[in-house]
């Protein structure tokens, strides 16, 4: 597959991952010990820097018992939703988790995933002020 091709299936696990980890009230640190990973190697998954292998991805979902169907295909905005109307995050203490807080991260990966991946600077566009 061409790494072209692979952006998108990457943020929809890595939005997954993102989403069942804080719904279910799982650190990032948490996550990294069930893959024998540091904690930074692990963030480097949810922010598409890095690429979680099949093997990882199985041993994440078995150890949590998570669905890897719903992870490796499901829409997360769906899953979301879904979940948002049906139960409540697992809240740990000093952790606050809602709707809102998962969909900026999810816009996060969306704004960065492509230069993550791909390893390169974001260029911010600079505007002439008005008069230049």
């Amino acid at each position: 597959m061409k790494k072209d091709n692979q952006l998108p299936i990457i943020k929809q696990i890595a939005k997954q991952l993102l989403l069942h980890r804080m719904w279910n009230g799982r650190s990032q640190q948490e996550m990294a010990a069930i893959l024998d990973l540091s904690f930074q190697q692990y963030q480097k998954i949810e922010k598409c820097e890095n690429r979680i292998s099949a093997d990882q991805l199985i041993k994440i979902c078995q150890n949590q018992k998570w669905d890897i169907d719903l992870i490796a295909n499901g829409d997360p905005y769906v899953t979301l939703n879904e979940w948002n109307t049906v139960s409540k995050p697992r809240a740990r203490s000093g952790i606050t988790v809602n709707y809102n807080k998962i969909l900026n991260k999810f816009n996060k990966i969306e704004d960065n995933a492509y230069c993550k991946f791909y390893r390169i600077k974001k260029v911010e566009t600079i505007l002439p002020m008005k008069g230049e």
